[in-house]
């Protein structure tokens, strides 16, 4: 394929969605490689991921359509023909980053079907629009899917000088609450014996004010008396390409997994996003494929179900962590940058 490629990607982009960070990272390494890769207006580009990516023109002529489904069917039928018109279906790909094509789980109250006819609804709706479905598994993958791990590391993101001296947190999370209040909960509670040991602790994102989203207050329930009663400074939710800078901030920043997820041992934008950042990722235990995906050095990080301990040893020794997760890192970026990202979801196009 030349270097005149022009690239579509549909999705719901929002300014604090994991999907608009990695659309991002897309748009700037297919302009490194000499790509045009634009946002389609078929899906959703809210107004300040306009600001930062090009977005197409309905009439733009993309020789792929990538199609990204983040928990809801966002296209009506108008769209779905339109999207069916722009490129043969050897050239539209699906990615499913929530597991959609997969047959129902459920952990507790969390799913990715939460109703009787999903499976069979999505089944329907990828396999009108491709023969190619992707998803971001660690391990397998759906019967008929193919694995791509469609998040990455963005080579060409802005850094800052890499010190511990200007950190405003020493324990930081940057996310929404969905799904995530058991994981803070125990994080907090174990590390109440070491409270005094730890600064400032923080969390940007939406639904930790005690504000759940109305019809889905169980994925988002919160309890700001006990975030407060852990001294837990609670902030709004930071602007996608803004993410990495301000989770710099923070000393460590906990990786956390919605249950469904990780069950279906996908990968998230966090779990690369973590380690692009100047801090110190931690992984909870349940994170079973860490080391597959990082290799076997990824260990120290890996919190026990007990982890006060393994915390004051961090702050200890915080330089050697530091190191440690730059080794990550650099290894991160040979092998999942977006360009590397790219080059294999072209190769499904051929």
């Amino acid at each position: 394929m030349g270097a005149s490629l022009r690239i579509l990607l549909v999705g719901y982009f929002k300014y604090n969605s994991g999907s608009s960070h990695a659309l991002l990272g897309y748009v700037r390494a297919a302009r490194f490689l000499g790509y045009d890769l634009r946002a389609s207006q078929f899906g959703l580009v809210d107004e300040i991921v306009q600001e930062k990516v090009p977005v197409a023109e309905p009439d733009w002529n993309p020789d792929i359509v990538v199609l990204i489904f983040e928990s809801k069917q966002f296209l009506n039928e108008s769209a779905l023909a339109s999207v069916e018109r722009l490129a043969p279906r050897s050239r539209r790909v699906i990615i499913d980053p929530d597991g959609k094509y997969s047959d129902a789980i459920f952990v507790g109250s969390d799913t990715n079907h939460p109703t009787a006819d999903s499976h069979a609804f999505w089944v329907k709706l990828y396999n009108r629009l491709s023969d190619t479905i992707l998803q971001p598994c660690l391990t397998s993958v759906a019967t008929g899917a193919k694995r791509f791990l469609y998040f990455g590391i963005d080579l060409h993101r802005p850094r800052v000088a890499e010190t511990s001296d200007e950190k405003l947190y020493d324990l930081l999370y940057v996310g929404n609450n969905w799904y995530r209040w058991h994981d803070f909960v125990w994080l907090f509670e174990q590390l109440a014996p070491i409270r005094p040991r730890l600064g400032r602790i923080a969390v940007f994102g939406k639904h930790w004010f005690g504000d759940p989203k109305p019809g889905l207050e169980e994925h988002t329930y919160s309890d700001p008396g006990f975030l407060q009663a852990h001294g837990v400074e609670s902030h709004r939710s930071v602007p996608f390409d803004e993410v990495e800078r301000v989770m710099g901030q923070g000393k460590l920043h906990p990786i956390f997994i919605r249950p469904v997820i990780n069950m279906l041992e996908l990968a998230t934008p966090r779990m690369f996003e973590t380690f692009a950042a100047n801090t110190v990722p931690i992984l909870p235990p349940y994170f079973r494929c860490a080391v597959s995906l990082y290799g076997a050095r990824v260990s120290p990080l890996c919190l026990p179900e007990k982890p006060a301990d393994a915390v004051s040893s961090m702050l200890d020794r915080y330089g050697d962590y530091v190191a440690l997760a730059r080794e990550i890192r650099a290894e991160l970026a040979k092998g999942d940058s977006y360009e590397a990202r790219l080059a294999e979801l072209l190769g499904f196009c051929r």
